[in-house]
């Protein structure tokens, strides 16, 4: 008998559009943990809202525009697409840089042309 290691993984997407389309940023870590847990059988505390913004910080052209739904509905002010790419940049530095990696956050920084 053998053992296989079973590696999950979340589908970045998908929570991306839980989280922001969906539910239109009303979430909280527990919420989306839970929904996950409920749709794909795992989640932690914090990965379905890391993959959420790995998702953004990937595709920041598509995600933007519902963010920027989002934000002029809940704040009724403008948020531009530099704006986003700013907090995506924070979002995975305050993931310790670990919903992106070392590398792609440079290369995400220099496409970006943001300070790393």
């Amino acid at each position: 008998m053998s053992l296989q290691k079973v590696v999950s993984t979340y589908d970045e997407k998908a929570c991306w559009e839980q989280y922001m389309v969906v539910w239109r940023g009303a979430a909280t870590y527990r919420k989306l943990r839970d929904w996950h847990r409920d749709e794909y059988g795992f989640g932690s505390q914090m990965g379905a809202y890391w993959a959420a913004w790995r998702w953004a910080c990937k595709n920041p052209e598509a995600c933007y525009p519902q963010y920027k739904n989002w934000f002029d509905d809940k704040f009724s002010q403008d948020v531009t697409f530099n704006d986003f790419v700013k907090l995506c940049k924070t979002r995975v530095e305050n993931s310790g840089h670990s919903i992106l990696g070392k590398r792609k956050y440079g290369a995400f920084c220099r496409q970006w042309d943001l300070a790393e």
